[in-house]
């Protein structure tokens, strides 16, 4: 991911700043399985936006200080068509079209550490709610680079999980499944940024 920040912004983040917004504006490739569960992975563009600082004319201002504090992020996914004619082993199970996820972010950094939170709303393929939230501990070990890492859960709702995971009794070559709303999965997130000057970067996770 390649963001380019541009801003109205003052020459420090404190309350000083004038009425105004800062952003990072970038595109992605995310790698993620076809469809949930399955081993085949592939590769799809994806917009990156995040707005680092809001200032409105009344001086209420939202993040921008030292790029860290709370920021509020638009959140975008795209989940991968299951269909049976590309998957044999889905024979009998019903074909889930492609999702599009739209949703927030919201975040807060500090020098050492971040925790960060999102919901997405999916529209085509399923019309349920999903997210994942984390928390990390930052270093920067040198002028630019900074490497975070911590653990990492998604959730989902019932409209969600039974889209993906329930199987209606019945089902040729499968046991009957309902899937509930909950913890989807958990695990660790690693993240790495470079900043080459105040308008580029470079991100990966």
């Amino acid at each position: 991911a390649v963001p380019a920040t541009t801003a109205q912004a003052a020459d420090d983040y404190g309350a000083s700043a004038p009425p105004g917004i800062e952003f990072e504006l970038g595109a992605a490739a995310n790698v993620a399985p076809r469809y949930e569960g399955a081993s085949e992975m592939l590769v799809t563009p994806v917009p990156l936006i995040k707005i680092n600082r809001l200032t409105l004319p009344n001086g209420f201002q939202i993040g921008g200080r030292d790029r860290g504090g709370l920021s509020v992020s638009p959140s975008f996914n795209v989940r991968g068509a299951r269909k049976s004619a590309d998957t044999p082993a889905l024979t009998g199970l019903s074909d889930v079209d492609l999702a599009i996820e739209f949703g927030a972010e919201i975040s807060y950094e500090a020098e050492y550490f971040r925790l960060h939170a999102n919901l997405r709303r999916g529209f085509g393929g399923h019309e349920g709610w999903a997210g994942e939230a984390g928390a990390d501990l930052i270093v920067r070990p040198m002028e630019g680079l900074r490497v975070s890492a911590g653990p990492r859960i998604s959730y989902a709702d019932n409209r969600y999980m039974d889209t993906y995971f329930s199987v209606p009794a019945g089902t040729a070559g499968f046991a009957a499944f309902n899937a509930d709303g909950g913890i989807k999965s958990y695990g660790v997130g690693v993240g790495l940024r470079q900043d080459f000057d105040n308008s580029w970067a470079i991100i990966g996770e």
